[in-house]
């Protein structure tokens, strides 16, 4: 992250629960120009025609086709027609809250103070609720112009979202929650509306938008969840890998090694199953982790205490990870079994491979 948006801590007073969840760099926001929409459920339709395919694969190309001097500009190009408003109403951006019924940008001047997401997203605090904006501008550098990687001469606008990406999260936010419903599963985000920036900037006929959503987490079950508990693994956990490893049905193992997961996924050769669950592994948490912030002393101490006072020597953390790959499990079927099989996979166009298949697409929740 930028460094000037990197060094903030928050200011605000936002409970350590949210902080764990949520995030704890802050940053600022200034309301800007430009027109604000809601997003109401079944705002969405689908629009098959060869029109709207013909638009859709034009995207794979630079972007001349909308005029003079885009000749270089190249936007996402998702793999499927742009969904249509039912009924656009600019007077509905009244059901917004109130702090969204005009565009937010971030601003190092701005009053209005969230928590950083990724370069181009945020999150603000509405009440009880939490908010993502995925599109509020690049860091603090607006909506600048970028070179293409791999594409001498091509240009792209970073730090928002644009009409037919935006619509489509905001479709399939959506479409997602009614598919897991039956499985009692909650989808991290809700549609809420979108903003659409007044720009003078570069390629002017491209409207910049940013898509708003009430947001239920934050932290995500790659980077900041398994990739935790592997710094963590030394702290709180002996055990004997060698008959960790001889606990694997032999079919899974290489010179004494277990496959990685993902190749056995791929080839679908689990060489029998094993429920590590009952796998003994002593647990016990010691002194706090080297370089904790002093505000999470409390909130560690207290979670080693109950850790350390368990009886049962089943593995905490044997649980823990059957409990990932088990919720993972549920949402991959529930995305392919829905009535019209939904593709959460991977794409390409000129601004490179975009795959969604990963581990960062599921957050961790907070405990209700």
């Amino acid at each position: 992250l930028d460094r000037r948006v990197h060094s903030r801590v928050v200011r605000m007073d936002i409970p350590l629960q949210d902080q764990l969840y949520f995030g704890s760099v802050s940053v600022t926001f200034s309301v800007t120009t430009g027109n604000a929409f809601s997003s109401p459920p079944s705002s969405w339709t689908d629009n098959v025609t060869e029109n709207t395919k013909n638009e859709a694969n034009a995207r794979f190309q630079a972007a001349g086709w909308i005029g003079e001097g885009y000749e270089n500009l190249v936007l996402p190009a998702i793999p499927a027609t742009d969904p249509t408003l039912i009924e656009a109403d600019v007077s509905a951006s009244r059901l917004l809250p109130t702090l969204f019924q005009s565009p937010l940008m971030k601003s190092e001047e701005g009053k209005v103070i969230g928590l950083q997401s990724g370069r181009r997203s945020a999150l603000i605090k509405v009440g009880e609720t939490w908010y993502r904006l995925k599109g509020c501008g690049d860091l603090y550098g607006g909506f600048p112009i970028a070179a293409v990687e791999g594409h001498p001469g091509k240009e792209n606008i970073r730090g928002c979202t644009f009409a037919h990406t935006s619509s489509r999260e905001l479709q399939m936010n959506e479409i997602i929650q009614k598919v897991l419903d039956p499985f009692g599963v909650l989808s991290c985000n809700k549609s809420v509306g979108w903003w659409e920036y007044n720009t003078t900037d570069a390629f002017p006929k491209v409207k910049r938008t940013c898509m708003i959503a009430e947001t239920y987490g934050n932290k995500r079950l790659g980077d900041n969840v398994i990739t935790g508990l592997e710094r963590l693994l030394p702290n709180i956990s002996q055990f004997d890998e060698t008959a960790l490893c001889k606990a694997f049905p032999e079919g899974r193992l290489d010179e004494g090694e277990p496959f990685p997961t993902f190749i056995v996924t791929l080839t679908g050769d689990f060489g029998g199953e094993k429920d590590f669950r009952e796998f003994p592994i002593k647990e016990f948490v010691g002194g706090r982790y080297p370089g904790i912030a002093e505000k999470w002393h409390t909130l560690w101490d207290e979670a080693a205490a109950i850790i350390n006072r368990r009886k049962d020597d089943k593995s905490l953390l044997a649980k823990l990870y059957w409990r990932f790959g088990y919720e993972a499990g549920v949402i991959f079927n529930a995305l392919h079994s829905a009535k019209d099989e939904i593709s959460w996979g991977t794409y390409v166009d000129l601004l490179g491979t975009h795959c969604n298949a990963h581990v960062n697409n599921f957050s961790i929740l907070p405990k209700e």
